[in-house]
């Protein structure tokens, strides 16, 4: 099968141009709802999912889509996560909350998984133009982003860090010493990208959803990198959620950065 990399680029380019950025500053009060408690929505989130979903299950024949807002507004949909064969996994606006604030650091994402796999992922940010793309077996690709130079011989490691450990301990505070802590990303798509310009070593998120984490976890798979759950140190699947996820580049060994930061907990 031929991966349809330009055609899904150009798809959420289209999605952003269109839906995204016109919305972009100019939210009313009406346009914006919450799922549930600072889980928000708007009406970008939904129109972008709405375009996305049909146009890109007419790329492959017999895919299946997979959308945030669908999934959240009918939560039995989570079950063609398990299912056999193709399915589009789309996070029309990550960092929806980013969005509504008027701050550049939310993204779309699409994966796209078979048999529950993950063999392609793309993540676009709209405002500053960065793509990342990926391909099982066949690497990953940054553009609009110059990667970063080497981190000098005896820095610290470098982490992103997206809520709580297990045992309640900010992520950020067990950090402290081990860790140089970068800034807090908007969210997945940001920190992403920023790890695969060798902007961070590791990334730590406490909770999420496929469509969250199956395009990045891929393309840094692909790079080298590994992306593990923290309770008993699985690969990463798109068919398990809402579970602590530690991801690291190829040049911090994963289990070294696991007991950095899980070991006081007992985790």
């Amino acid at each position: 099968m031929r991966m349809p990399h330009e055609d899904v680029e150009a798809l959420m380019a289209e999605a952003s141009e269109r839906i995204v950025l016109p919305r972009f500053g100019r939210l009313a009060s009406g346009d914006i709802d919450e799922k549930k408690a600072n889980d928000f929505v708007t009406i970008a989130d939904r129109e972008a999912e709405e375009f996305l979903a049909p146009r890109l299950a007419a790329l492959l024949t017999g895919a299946r889509v997979l959308g945030e807002e669908a999934a959240s507004a009918d939560p039995s949909l989570m079950a063609r996560i398990a299912a056999e064969g193709l399915l589009w996994v789309v996070d029309p606006i990550d960092g929806t909350r980013s969005f509504i604030d008027r701050r550049d650091d939310f993204g779309i994402i699409v994966a796209l998984l078979r048999d529950g796999e993950t063999i392609g992922g793309w993540i676009m940010q709209p405002r500053g133009g960065r793509r990342l793309a990926a391909e099982r077996g066949a690497g990953a690709r940054l553009s609009g982003y110059a990667p970063r130079p080497p981190r000098a011989a005896g820095d610290l490691p470098l982490g992103m860090f997206l809520g709580r450990l297990p045992d309640g301990a900010r992520a950020r505070d067990r950090a402290e010493g081990r860790f140089e802590v970068g800034p807090r990303p908007g969210g997945g798509a940001i920190a992403f990208l920023e790890m695969a310009a060798g902007a961070a070593d590791l990334l730590y998120l406490n909770r999420g959803w496929p469509w969250d984490h199956a395009a990045g976890a891929l393309a840094l798979r692909e790079a080298g990198g590994q992306a593990r759950f923290l309770a008993d140190e699985a690969p990463y699947s798109p068919r398990r959620w809402n579970e602590p996820i530690l991801m690291t580049r190829a040049n911090l060994a994963w289990a070294s950065a696991r007991a950095m930061i899980a070991s006081d907990s007992g985790y």
